[in-house]
């Protein structure tokens, strides 16, 4: 599977998640048990992807400038 998938999907089961929560009031806690790591993950993969994003746009900005003039 695609990685591009891998936050529609979490984001679907979450609301899953949520709808069977609000159904019945203990099985709140048990979602807020899995819920909270599964957001805490969501996170860091966004988290990752930016920063690559960030790093892959400065190593391209950096190859566009070509060479450094030499010192004087």
């Amino acid at each position: 599977m695609s990685r591009k998938w891998d936050i529609p999907i979490l984001a679907v089961l979450a609301l899953i998640a949520w709808a069977v929560a609000m159904s019945s009031p203990l099985m709140f806690w048990e979602v807020v048990i899995w819920g909270v790591p599964a957001l805490i993950g969501i996170g860091v993969i966004v988290l990752s992807r930016l920063i690559q994003g960030i790093i892959r746009a400065a190593s391209r900005a950096k190859e566009d400038e070509g060479p450094e003039p030499p010192a004087q």
